[in-house]
């Protein structure tokens, strides 16, 4: 391992940097009973969030994390409150996680995928919190670097999942269970009422607003780190559509093994990965619907230095339209 590598999470102690340490994009068969999937990913220890979808049937996305305990899930697709229950995500582990029988995380017969991020610097943190109805309320993060997204939800009333992304900035937001576009320009947003404040790298800010910081409200944040040096593992950014039937490579330096991407107009929040296919991707799921995975169409394709759309499709690629996204890398061991 490099100097670099061992330094690169700000501190000598010889913490994992490779993508297999923290990500996992891992598929699996429903049992229809509970069951124990060991990826190798220390998610009690170090913390850590499941996030799983059935493939072949419309079923929330079900999102676990070690800060709220497994049994308490959320659902990117809704702005549902928080739930509790026994037989969906069970535990975190020391190796990956265990599943009940519901039939969102284990329908016997279905195919699923589970989006595993470890807790690490320079790639993913969880922070929960309690508003306190003031703008302007900041919040301390370990990222120890450029926040590239941020997610938060509230976990004791229903709200939306409020989305900051960095190529948008502070002025602006949208919401994870929903197509709509982008909100903004707006300073009560992630800000003081006053201005905008973009995250830093130790904290983040959010307003009075209701879905974010409301007085005694409980809520969850998720954030994903933007590090583009040579050794990162996960990049956010944004790129403009062309509508040509295969689009523009998008350069990243190195090659992908999952990209979530969302029109800044109206559009769906869409994933690809490529532990459910290899090269030319073809299955489509969305972040924001309980739809099935699609297939039979190629999106995008994953190359060595990046990815690039192959269809003009609205969801990807219509000639004009500005796209975000967030990607992590293939594991680099």
């Amino acid at each position: 391992m490099s100097l670099f590598q061992k330094m690169v999470v700000g501190g000598a102690a010889p913490e994992p940097v490779y993508t297999d340490d923290v990500f996992r994009a891992y598929t699996y068969p429903g049992i229809g009973g509970d069951a124990a999937h060991n990826i190798g990913v220390d998610l009690q220890n170090n913390g850590g969030a499941v996030w799983v979808k059935d493939r072949d049937a419309p079923f929330n996305n079900v999102i676990a994390d070690s800060e709220r305990g497994g049994q308490s899930t959320l659902a990117s697709n809704t702005d549902v409150a928080e739930l509790t229950n026994t037989d969906t995500v069970k535990t975190l582990t020391t190796t990956g996680f265990t599943l009940g029988e519901r039939f969102s995380v284990n329908t016997l017969g279905d195919a699923y995928i589970a989006w595993v991020f470890r807790q690490s610097p320079r790639f993913f943190d969880i922070v929960p919190y309690t508003g306190n109805g003031n703008a302007g309320l900041q919040l301390a993060h370990n990222l120890k670097c450029e926040v590239g997204m941020l997610f938060t939800k509230r976990l004791d009333s229903a709200a939306s999942w409020a989305v900051y992304h960095r190529s948008l900035g502070a002025a602006y937001a949208m919401l994870l269970d929903y197509a709509n576009a982008k909100i903004g320009p707006s300073t009560s947003l992630w800000g003081n009422n006053s201005s905008a404040i973009p995250p830093t790298t130790n904290n983040f800010t959010v307003s009075n607003n209701a879905t974010m910081n409301a007085d005694g409200g409980l809520y969850v944040a998720y954030l994903f780190a933007h590090e583009p040096s040579t050794q990162g593992q996960i990049q956010c950014g944004s790129y403009t559509g062309d509508g040509a039937s295969i689009g523009a490579l998008n350069n990243l330096g190195w090659k992908p093994q999952y990209i979530m991407i969302k029109s800044v107009a109206t559009g769906h929040w869409v994933v690809f990965d490529t532990a459910r296919s290899t090269l030319m991707d073809d299955g489509l799921l969305t972040c924001n619907t309980e739809a099935a995975e699609v297939t039979g169409v190629w999106y995008v394709a994953f190359s060595d230095n990046g990815f690039q759309p192959l269809t003009s499709s609205v969801l990807v690629n219509a000639n004009g339209v500005e796209y975000v996204y967030m990607a992590i890398r293939e594991d680099n061991k």
